[in-house]
């Protein structure tokens, strides 16, 4: 039956069971076999919310079917009754035959349980009246045998959404009714991208709540599971730690503690990732000292290369930070091997560590292995900062590859973005355009043409 028929049977249409098209029969457990007098189950949905059990048991006295019975988007009274924590609801209506198992926006009632519809709660007497509610809903399916292998839409078991959550209570009770600590987010279909996350790879990425980390690592959890993409364990989602990009802000002092507890059940602090990144270089690249310092103490190879070839002090150096690479130095990196002066002189947006290098007393004039110095990095980073501050701190412009001179480098950086045609360039390459110009004029590449015109 179309929506718009089901609308006119649900107002009280006196249509007969005649006008139902041939082949399409009423569902004896929907809303227009249920309902008479018209939005009786609608009414008993908002009852179930309210929790008020003796008015459920008079709709399901009026009706028992009531207790299987669906809207029309799939909503029964068991899954309303679950999402709002009403535990005595819950139970009544399963001892009437609800179907435990029934999909609602693709979800069951353990799921609707466990994600909870929290916005009730007003303020922190009510939130933890509804956490007691919904642990004993939680109780109350497990008792019925709730499926534990049922996933919602993203995948995700109710372990893997009750550690997601960082309900630590609902995780402690569905390990003990058997729920795998490891179980993994399938990766086929539309879930692949998430596929191999385990509940406490959903715990460390999302909520980061201690209790649940600890649980899971106590009943077993390896922390070094990966997933399929971006190929993290639980040690590279705290290293990656972004405060600007998730809702709260954890302290440098948490994210130390939960490291630490990880290493402490054995996590790999040299994990690679599918784009070699071990935590020690995320960790540098969003500026966590503490965890950096953590996981240095216990074994991370300060010397390890990424994709791209950088070590942990050339990381720090091409992000301009200063406090970090000071870090390394005391920690007995090798500021050559690493070849932090390019890397500071190839920052674009910061002139900080280079400026921090510089002070130290660097050789600025010492070339790489085929004859490049630093000057060459910072023309390609399209850097006239850098370039004048390396001329006036004493680099010398004449030290050069046996194949080319600075000048020649810096013409042919200024023609791979200099706008010949009459398309309009992006403002990244116009600002690169005008850097090159700049940085040649710093070399003084242009009084030779203008001595040419004067003849």
């Amino acid at each position: 039956m179309s929506l718009f028929g089901k609308i006119k049977t649900l107002i009280g249409n006196e249509e007969t069971a005649e006008t139902v098209p041939a082949g399409e029969s009423i569902d004896e457990f929907s809303p227009e076999a249920l309902d008479n007098p018209p939005y009786t189950f609608v009414n008993a949905l908002h009852v179930v919310r309210q929790g008020n059990l003796t008015k459920i048991q008079d709709y399901l006295n009026f009706n028992s079917k009531y207790a299987r019975c669906k809207n029309w988007d799939d909503c029964t009274l068991l899954h309303e009754a679950t999402n709002f924590a009403r535990p005595d609801v819950v139970e009544l209506l399963l001892a009437k035959g609800a179907d435990m198992n029934a999909l609602y926006k693709d979800k069951t009632p353990l799921l609707f349980a466990i994600e909870g519809a929290t916005h009730q709660a007003t303020n922190a007497a009510q939130y933890l009246d509804y956490r007691k509610r919904r642990l004993e809903t939680v109780k109350r399916l497990l008792r019925h045998k709730a499926d534990l292998d049922a996933c919602n839409a993203a995948g995700e078991l109710p372990l893997h959404l009750a550690a997601k959550l960082g309900h630590s209570e609902l995780v402690a009770v569905l390990l003990a009714r058997g729920a795998p600590v490891d179980s993994e987010i399938e990766s086929m279909g539309p879930n692949a991208a998430k596929g191999g996350r385990t509940p406490l790879l959903l715990a460390v990425k999302f909520k980061k709540e201690k209790k649940t980390i600890k649980l899971l690592l106590e009943k077993g959890a390896n922390p070094n599971l990966k997933d399929k993409n971006p190929g993290y364990a639980p040690l590279h989602y705290i290293a990656a730690y972004h405060v600007a990009r998730q809702n709260d802000s954890l302290t440098e002092d948490y994210l130390k503690e939960l490291t630490t507890l990880l290493i402490e059940h054995h996590a790999d602090v040299n994990a690679p990732t599918v784009d070699k990144q071990m935590p020690l270089h995320l960790a540098i690249n969003h500026h966590h000292v503490g965890v950096v310092d953590v996981l240095l103490e216990n074994g991370a190879d300060i010397h390890a290369k990424n994709a791209d070839g950088f070590m942990a002090m050339a990381l720090s150096a091409r992000n301009g930070d200063a406090a970090m690479v000071d870090y390394f130095l005391s920690k007995g990196a090798d500021v050559y091997k690493s070849r932090a002066l390019f890397h500071a002189a190839s920052c674009e947006h910061s002139d900080a560590a280079l400026k921090f290098l510089i002070e130290k007393g660097i050789d600025l004039n010492k070339p790489d292995p085929d004859g490049y110095t630093a000057l060459f990095a910072a023309i390609a980073a399209y850097s006239p900062t850098n370039l004048k501050l390396l001329l006036d701190s004493g680099a010398d412009p004449r030290i050069q590859p046996p194949k080319v001179s600075l000048k020649e480098h810096a013409f042919a950086c200024w023609g791979k973005v200099v706008n010949l045609s009459a398309e309009q360039s992006s403002e990244e390459e116009q600002q690169k355009a005008e850097n090159a110009k700049n940085i040649l004029e710093l070399l003084g590449a242009f009084k030779n043409e203008k001595k040419k015109q004067s003849f």
